[in-house]
């Protein structure tokens, strides 16, 4: 008998303790009234106003984003949010990982850029050596 309520307490405690991960996994996706509010204000504004900035093609941008607006109003946001709708999963993981991308794109185009302008430099170098009168001049140039 005492090794059933043991066994009992054991489960109970177990039960909570996953009841307690639930619930902070719950409470990680869950947008505040506050963020629903903040993301409604800000967001739209910022995405228009970049659009705004840019080249005549983005008058479709433009024209999306008044499409999509209603659906970052508050009430649609908390209304998605209780159908069980993760932003921050679909569209917070996918805009980091966009982003990530892009940096490490820009880095890499960052590497690639100088490893075409030093292969330009040296070959320039190089008919500058084959050329004698140019050579001379180089030598000049630098004092020699």
């Amino acid at each position: 008998m005492t090794d059933i309520i043991k066994e009992l307490i054991d489960e109970k405690q177990e039960l909570e303790l996953i009841s307690q991960a639930f619930e902070r996994e719950l409470a990680t996706q869950k947008l505040s009234e506050n963020d629903i509010k903040f993301v409604g204000e800000t967001v739209l504004p910022v995405i228009k106003e970049f659009a705004s900035k840019g080249e005549d093609d983005n008058q479709d941008l433009l024209q999306s984003i008044d499409m999509i607006e209603p659906l970052i109003s508050q009430n649609t946001l908390q209304v998605l949010q209780i159908l069980g709708f993760n932003f921050k999963k679909a569209i917070g993981e996918p805009f980091t990982e966009l982003l990530r991308k892009k940096i490490q794109s820009l880095h890499v185009e960052s590497s690639e850029s100088l490893i075409i302008s030093t292969a330009e430099r040296d070959t320039e170098f190089y008919k500058v050596m084959q050329d004698s009168e140019a050579f001379d001049r180089l030598q000049q140039m630098s004092g020699k």
